[in-house]
């Protein structure tokens, strides 16, 4: 679990490394992302704070891009991860708590 805080009007991308979980022969090969506004009853804000519902794979990390945010917000970012190389497939979830605070 991560926790950041990124002002309203920035915009960049956050990286979840995978590594220390994945064993010999198993490799990350799809991802989705959500997004809740937990200071707004937990409201669907995947539209609001990510650029997409898509994660990028790139070896062992897995990469999504957040934007905007209302100020005084905290948004829980959810990431489900799945691999390949292993039966039953193994999923990884990942949360991510973001504040969004104008400085």
């Amino acid at each position: 679990m991560q926790y950041f805080t990124k002002q309203p009007s920035e915009q960049y991308a956050i990286s979840v490394e995978f590594y220390l979980v994945l064993q010999s022969g198993i490799s990350l090969v799809s991802g989705t992302v959500s997004a809740i506004d937990i200071s707004n009853n937990n409201s669907d804000a995947t539209s609001i704070v990510l650029d997409s519902a898509t994660v990028t794979i790139n070896a062992t990390k897995a990469s999504i891009f957040v934007k905007a945010g209302v100020d005084g917000h905290t948004y829980k970012i959810s990431m489900v991860i799945t691999t390949t190389g292993s039966t039953p497939v193994s999923i990884f979830e990942e949360d991510l708590f973001m504040e969004v605070k104008a400085l």
